[in-house]
């Protein structure tokens, strides 16, 4: 007599649908093809789908609900209806995590909380503030200085966060700097998975047969899907200035990403005036995808100067298509094990412009030893950061928090 195979568990998936809002959606979308061979999942959004995302769920034959309300009773019915054994979740955002905590407990079922940065509070800039409740409340007080009101609901889940967060049957934090952020700010163990790179295979396949060009477009490239000061566009500037001096020569800057506020956008191009660097840049805006790498690839330096990622994409990308990278050393910037990546003091701008002109000159000077390195970096992601290994990681997590 055949056995009869068991049955997999049901999962409802709560998250945002849209490829276009970042990089916990991509993880979403690359990763449940392989993780469906394991988990029944229903998924549950309070906004649209892409058509790249719905596509998917249609091929893999997944239900999807669209809640924009996030109504607590709507999503009890579709947990009792298809018998729901867990509850995941996306990213951080407050919402989910004080629903999916209600929930848990009203019902008796099992939550997980895929994490990124913390909650709120995002990524923490203070040096002298280390308690998570406290950031918390400074940042309320600002956004209320600023007119940003919020109502009592709001502010009750923000007070609650550090108790939500640990209600959580499981943490899965994407990468070592999240887990560091979360034991550090939040006193909570979590399983860390390596984030993937994912890139289009048509492009991979040119990198390969360029890889020995010696031809450059650009001595520094900076990337960002949002332009912000924490994404470092004004240390770009100001190291660019500092590089400009010392190699004695004009540069060419290549921006890709969009400015988010025009606040930011007119101090950027203010600086540029200043220094008088407009000639030097080049700003691109969004670009498409294959131009993007093309330009990554024919870079001879990455700059990237951001203290507000715990995995930056652009980062990554930049290193698949073997283009080395300068950073500020941060628990994002750690994780890889390189010599294509410089970890430069935090705004020590002096230094990360030493280390861009380093590169440059070795990309003129010994060009044999350059593309060594850019091989060398190349080839570290692609064997490193595989959709294969985040997809094998992250089904171990989600069957530990199962007890399978």
């Amino acid at each position: 007599m055949a056995l009869m195979s068991m049955a997999k568990p049901k999962i409802l998936y709560i998250g945002d649908l849209d490829l276009r809002l970042g990089g916990a959606q991509r993880i979403t979308f690359d990763t449940l093809r392989c993780l469906s061979e394991n988990f029944d999942f229903i998924m549950y959004s309070d906004k649209d789908p892409s058509g790249d995302f719905l596509r998917l769920l249609n091929e893999l034959n997944i239900p999807y609900f669209i809640d924009y309300s996030l109504n607590e009773n709507n999503i009890t019915r579709v947990i009792r209806d298809y018998n729901i054994n867990a509850l995941l979740i996306q990213w951080e955002d407050i919402r989910w995590l004080t629903l999916v905590a209600s929930l848990a407990d009203k019902l008796g079922i099992r939550s997980i909380a895929m994490v990124h940065e913390l909650p709120y509070i995002f990524i923490p800039m203070s040096r002298f503030i280390n308690n998570f409740k406290a950031l918390s409340l400074l940042k309320l007080l600002k956004e209320y200085l600023r007119g940003h009101l919020h109502g009592i609901r709001t502010l009750r889940m923000v007070l609650n966060l550090d108790k939500t967060v640990k209600k959580m049957t499981t943490l899965i934090c994407v990468g070592d700097a999240s887990k560091y952020y979360y034991q550090r700010y939040l006193g909570v163990n979590c399983i860390s998975i390596t984030p993937e790179v994912t890139i289009p295979k048509e492009i991979l396949m040119q990198n390969d047969e360029h890889h020995n060009d010696n031809e450059f477009n650009y001595d520094v490239a900076f990337m960002s899907a949002r332009h912000e000061a924490e994404k470092g566009i004004y240390d770009v500037v100001k190291i660019t200035k500092v590089a400009k001096e010392s190699l004695g020569r004009d540069l060419r800057v290549a921006i890709m990403g969009k400015f988010l506020h025009r606040k930011v956008e007119r101090k950027f191009y203010s600086l540029l005036k200043k220094y008088q660097l407009r000639q030097d840049f080049e700003v691109l805006g969004f670009v498409p995808e294959g131009i993007k790498y093309s330009i990554l690839r024919r870079s001879k330096v990455f700059l990237y100067p951001s203290r507000k990622d715990v995995f930056s994409i652009s980062l990554a990308e930049a290193l698949s298509m073997g283009t080395p990278a300068v950073v500020y050393d941060l628990p994002f910037t750690r994780i890889y094990n390189t010599s294509g990546v410089i970890r430069v003091k935090y705004r020590n701008i002096k230094d990360m412009a030493h280390e861009v002109v380093k590169i440059i000159n070795l990309s003129e000077k010994y060009p044999d030893k350059y593309l060594v390195l850019r091989m060398q970096v190349m080839e570290y992601v692609k064997r490193t950061f595989t959709l294969e290994r985040t997809c094998k990681e992250l089904k171990e997590a989600i069957k530990y928090s199962l007890g399978e």
